[in-house]
């Protein structure tokens, strides 16, 4: 509970990088849905921290759309891999994540024993 204490004062703190770091999802000039990812730690890896799409509009390929551009805008960046975390009874998010690429590498992260984090790799880094 304490990183995302930390995550939200950092955001709070820094206003100015909070659109260059986050992504609004319309459907006909609609928010529907937002994301927003962590920079910090560039480049040895990008963190997701808020994914959500409206209720009325889960279900339909929104969230899975959102997470792609999300990862498009992310990529430029050039981090060597991307972490998310979901509780492990979001079920509908958990298969999102694995579809767009990432994989399970932990459960019980941190402070929560319901937490699964995945990462998407995106350097092989050469021996």
């Amino acid at each position: 509970m304490d990183k995302w204490i930390d995550d939200d004062n950092f955001f709070s703190n820094h206003r100015e990088i909070s659109s260059k770091y986050t992504l609004v999802s319309l459907l006909d000039d609609l928010p529907i849905g937002f994301a927003a990812w962590d920079p910090r730690n560039l480049p040895d890896f990008a963190v997701i921290g808020d994914n959500c799409i409206l209720p009325e509009y889960k279900g339909l390929g929104y969230g899975k759309a959102q997470m792609q551009e999300l990862v498009r805008q992310i990529l430029p960046y050039n981090p060597r891999k991307i972490i998310v975390s979901t509780d492990e009874s979001f079920i509908p998010a958990r298969k999102m994540y694995e579809a767009v690429g990432f994989r399970e590498i932990g459960r019980g992260v941190g402070e929560l024993d319901n937490i699964i984090e995945y990462e998407m790799i995106l350097e092989v880094c050469q021996q």
